[in-house]
């Protein structure tokens, strides 16, 4: 999965995964020990992201906001919520229809992850955003490249001078904490991988 797809889904599944939409419902007070959870709400829990907008995402834009206004869920959450949540879904409608079912399945996919892989995700991809553009740009093009290898190829790529050399400290941990999680296209494993291109030398 490409980075600015990956942008937009986490971003999408995060808003959408907040309500029912939601995976978790608003939390509320602290309080010394957390709550147990109800059968429903430990069932509800477990859905995934993307399981609204697959729901809604044909809908008209006012059937949305209907069917928005009337989530329990949604209704519970701040303000400031809500409108960014509405604004997402504007976005996500002026999308031409593939890029609708390419984000809806991305945010299926990111729906199954762990909580841990989750934050993980999320994690690594603010950490991406923190690299310059243009090297962020060349690291899109390696993590394409360790999606599409089996593990083993992926972990020779990894463990390489070639790699070791064209990625510093940083850009390697990023690169391989993304590499590793469930998502993105399929390994290849029929095919002996293509070793990626040379990069530009990391900056030290």
């Amino acid at each position: 999965m490409a980075c600015p797809r990956i942008s937009r889904v986490l971003l999408l599944a995060a808003l959408l995964g907040a309500s029912g939409l939601a995976q978790t419902p608003p939390a509320g007070p602290k309080s010394a020990a957390p709550a147990a959870q109800s059968p429903t709400q430990a069932r509800h829990s477990n859905r995934d992201s993307g399981a609204w907008l697959r729901k809604y995402k044909d809908m008209p834009p006012e059937e949305q906001e209907k069917a928005l206004a009337n989530d329990p869920y949604f209704r519970h959450l701040p303000a400031a919520h809500q409108q960014k949540l509405r604004q997402q879904l504007q976005k996500f409608n002026s999308l031409p229809p593939d890029k609708k079912e390419s984000v809806v399945r991305h945010m299926q996919v990111f729906g199954k992850l762990t909580p841990a892989q989750r934050q993980s995700a999320r994690e690594l991809h603010a950490k991406l955003n923190n690299i310059p553009h243009d090297r962020r740009n060349i690291m899109r093009g390696e993590l394409r490249q360790l999606r599409q290898m089996s593990p083993d190829d992926r972990q020779r790529e990894l463990n390489s001078p070639n790699f070791q050399s064209n990625f510093n400290q940083n850009e390697r941990e990023i690169l391989k904490g993304l590499a590793d999680l469930p998502i993105g296209a399929p390994a290849k494993t029929a095919a002996p991988a293509q070793p990626a291109p040379a990069s530009p030398p990391a900056p030290k």
